[in-house]
């Protein structure tokens, strides 16, 4: 199995998924697994090690079953932004990335006070391309250049998940993790109703084929 799954769409339970599918776990539930220690994992998951030759790389590409995560573009923005630089969840090394940007367009701006329309105008910068966690799907992951099996949604991911586990031949028992549900739809629509159509029209030239190829509406300019 291969999987691309972005950060801000549950890559987390992936990884704890993954450890159970490899035997990387003492742990009696997916549930039990910490997030750091899912985390620590990562470099044992990769399909292309370092030393990795291309041939192997391409017998599993051809072999394995492949799946991505997706979720609406503005709600995976705006879950970043509350996740990693809003002033009362935001973590300094990301806003530290953000923070030379805004200071530009702002000179009193302060690592606790940048705003949404400020980060996402960082985004679209080329600065701002090199951040997995709010890079496009596009750029990260080339959907055009993989030949995914199964595309599965943010939105349905308890469903589809499910589907998947059962088509690969997981264990009777391994069940995409209980989580919280998001709340990141509503507060997405929140955030976001007064953007300028300036922002608006930098949502659709940096994402705008993240939109349509995965079927979400695409963002309408206010008028």
């Amino acid at each position: 199995m291969v999987a691309d799954t972005f950060p801000q769409i549950g890559c987390s339970n992936w990884k704890r998924i993954w450890m159970v599918l490899r035997d990387d776990t003492n742990a009696t539930s997916v549930d039990d697994i910490s997030r750091s220690t899912a985390h620590s994992f990562t470099r044992k998951m990769e399909l292309a090690h370092r030393n990795a030759k291309i041939d192997d790389v391409m017998k599993k590409m051809e072999s394995y079953t492949k799946f991505i995560v997706v979720r609406n573009p503005i709600e995976r923005l705006v879950s970043a932004y509350l996740d990693k630089i809003h002033y009362l969840h935001g973590t300094a090394p990301f806003q530290k990335q953000v923070l030379p940007f805004v200071k530009k367009q702002r000179e009193s701006a302060q690592l606790a006070d940048i705003t949404l329309q400020e980060f996402l105008s960082f985004t679209f910068t080329r600065e701002g391309k090199y951040n997995e966690h709010w890079i496009s799907y596009e750029s990260l992951c080339r959907p055009c250049q993989v030949n995914y099996d199964v595309i599965l949604k943010l939105e349905s991911i308890d469903e589809d998940a499910e589907k998947l586990l059962r088509r690969i031949g997981a264990p009777a028992n391994l069940h995409y993790p209980n989580r919280e549900k998001t709340v990141t739809t509503s507060l997405a629509e929140k955030y976001t109703k007064n953007l300028s159509s300036e922002l608006i029209d930098g949502l659709i030239k940096e994402f705008g084929s993240d939109f349509l190829r995965f079927g979400y509406d695409m963002p309408e300019r206010r008028k």
